[in-house]
């Protein structure tokens, strides 16, 4: 899984409160979508449903375990995309935070 849309990652003199921005703004909305890779959904708090934001993550890979538990709003279906995300998850990391800054692009389109 990679996650992005944290506001706060903008700022370098933010970088202890990294993952802590842009929660608490929406109610979770579950569905029995799957949870394949490409799948979109809204990162929360995990001890409170209801605290999604800007925060999001993409599946890299099937995870079926977290059917029913997050907010799913959209899917990478472009190829490219899909690499990209690849691309994205080999990025370093300290512990679960990224060594480096990565900055992507998202176009949104109706189905």
């Amino acid at each position: 899984i990679i996650q992005g849309g944290d506001p706060l990652s903008k700022d370098p003199d933010k970088a202890s409160q990294y993952g802590t921005g842009g929660l608490g703004l929406l109610k979770a909305e579950f569905s029995d979508r799957p949870f394949v890779k490409g799948t979109v959904a809204a990162a929360r708090r995990p001890s409170d449903v209801d605290s999604a934001g800007s925060q999001f993550f993409v599946c890299v890979n099937d995870q079926p375990s977290l059917k029913g538990q997050y907010t799913v709003f959209g899917e990478v279906t472009d190829p490219m995309g899909l690499y990209v995300v690849g691309q994205i998850s080999t990025t370093p990391v300290d512990g679960e935070m990224a060594t480096e800054r990565v900055e992507m692009t998202v176009k949104i389109r109706e189905p």
